[in-house]
């Protein structure tokens, strides 16, 4: 299990590498290769609810609606819409940061 869940991190820090490059221009295409990489982790792991913070989570639903339509277009397996497992993060950009810190504790 820990060595999908280290692949899963590794192809978050790929699409965050991609989102960063300067030829990857547009909004639209920013936020399919966040979709691709939610669907990639929906798909490995089948989550009850899958909780996106940082950035991310104050984006709203410019991103969020998009990613959810995006997910629930490919998912097969279910007639269960899997887009409204996906979620921000109550905790915002502090997330992370507190999950560290309950680590220590």
């Amino acid at each position: 299990m820990y060595d999908r869940l280290q692949s899963v991190e590794q192809r978050f820090a790929e699409i965050e590498e991609l989102l960063a490059r300067p030829e990857v221009s547009t909004d639209r295409e920013r936020v399919q290769a966040l979709a691709k990489g939610v669907y990639n982790a929906v798909q490995t792991f089948c989550p009850d609810r899958l909780v996106l913070s940082g950035a991310m989570s104050a984006a709203g639903k410019a991103l969020w609606e998009p990613v959810r339509r995006y997910v629930d277009g490919r998912v097969w397996w279910t007639k269960e819409r899997l887009g409204d497992r996906i979620v921000p993060s109550a905790l915002g950009n502090d997330a992370a940061l507190l999950g560290a810190a309950s680590l220590l504790i």
